[in-house]
């Protein structure tokens, strides 16, 4: 795999009716999941919580803010 290509993937977790969203941050080779982004209201944002035991590159983390980060934009666009 070259550098630019990421090891992890986002999966969107189907919750009808609900206002936000939650993502699953996948293992790309394994197919394992990783942590969650979710909304955490007490901070207004969105938030990563990575599963136990689990090591994160500075890459993977990066591809983590920047899913972060579209996911913060695309609500203030819907405000």
């Amino acid at each position: 795999m070259s550098s630019t290509e990421s090891h992890i993937r986002f999966e969107p977790v189907p919750r009808p009716g609900r206002k936000t969203e939650i993502y699953r941050v996948m293992s790309v080779h394994y197919d394992v999941e990783l942590g969650t982004i979710e909304w955490h209201s007490p901070w207004r944002q969105y938030v990563f919580f990575p599963a136990d035991l689990t090591y994160w590159s500075a890459g993977c983390l990066r591809d983590v803010q920047e899913q972060i980060s579209r996911l913060m934009a695309e609500r203030r666009e819907r405000r």
